[in-house]
């Protein structure tokens, strides 16, 4: 059976998406099979930097019964094991926790790994999601209010009794002319109070379209570098951070 992991932040603005969408990449270099679900009702965009511009069916769709769930499961092209399904296109649709969890649960008979892409905030979504999950990954950048904010989450991670919680520091910079403008990343990980995985330089090529990337640019990429790493230590590999 698959495992189900949610991507959270507090707050909007850390590269969440990013680092769910990558990971996923990362996963599928790994030999995994893994599906994102974006949980953010209204507002998608996945399938953009993917390059799919063909959603039809979405998981609001796939929940209600109105189409096959594989219907709601698009595929980029040249990555046939990684998947994703699209956020519900109503900004109201509300996720049942039971049939939701259920959804995942049928998913992790397919997949290796089950990423839930929550959306910013600590609303309902991301209670649907930390109860189908039992992994999760805080994602925070080194703002503070970005800081208090994964802090926030995290503590909601562990009062609805979930243990094994993860820290990924996003969008560090790579240059800086003054040093200090970069806080201590140990400082972070004792604010937030989770475990750090991962630390992901502020990477140009990151936020490019997928289907933009060339595997020229992909292999002095830091950046996709790190996630690797990040996707090695998912899978129970013993690598040292990329960027620290």
């Amino acid at each position: 059976m698959g495992k189900i992991m949610l991507v959270t932040s507090g707050k909007g603005g850390t590269g969440k998406s990013t680092v769910a969408l990558n990971l996923g990449l990362s996963l599928v270099k790994e030999g995994k099979k893994a599906v994102i679900i974006e949980l953010d009702s209204g507002l998608r965009c996945l399938d953009i930097m993917l390059g799919i511009d063909d959603v039809v069916y979405d998981l609001g769709d796939a929940l209600c019964g109105s189409c096959d769930i594989s219907q709601a499961i698009y595929t980029p092209e040249n990555t046939e094991n990684l998947g994703i399904i699209a956020a519900p296109a109503k900004s109201d649709f509300m996720l049942s926790h039971n049939r939701f969890c259920t959804f995942c649960r049928h998913l992790c008979s397919v997949y290796d790994y089950v990423i839930l892409d929550t959306p910013a905030g600590l609303g309902p979504q991301l209670h649907a999601a930390v109860s189908a999950s039992s992994f999760g990954l805080v994602v925070t950048n080194i703002s503070p209010v970005s800081v208090r904010d994964a802090e926030k989450a995290a503590e909601l991670l562990k009062k609805a009794g979930m243990k094994n919680i993860r820290l990924v520091i996003n969008l560090v910079p790579l240059e800086v002319e003054d040093k200090d403008q970069i806080p201590d990343l140990d400082d972070i990980i004792d604010s937030i109070g989770a475990q750090l995985i991962a630390v992901i330089p502020d990477d140009k090529l990151l936020k490019k379209c997928v289907c933009e990337r060339k595997k020229k640019e992909e292999r002095k990429s830091l950046g996709i570098l790190a996630f690797e790493n990040l996707a090695k230590r998912i899978c129970g590999k013993d690598v040292p951070l990329i960027f620290k």
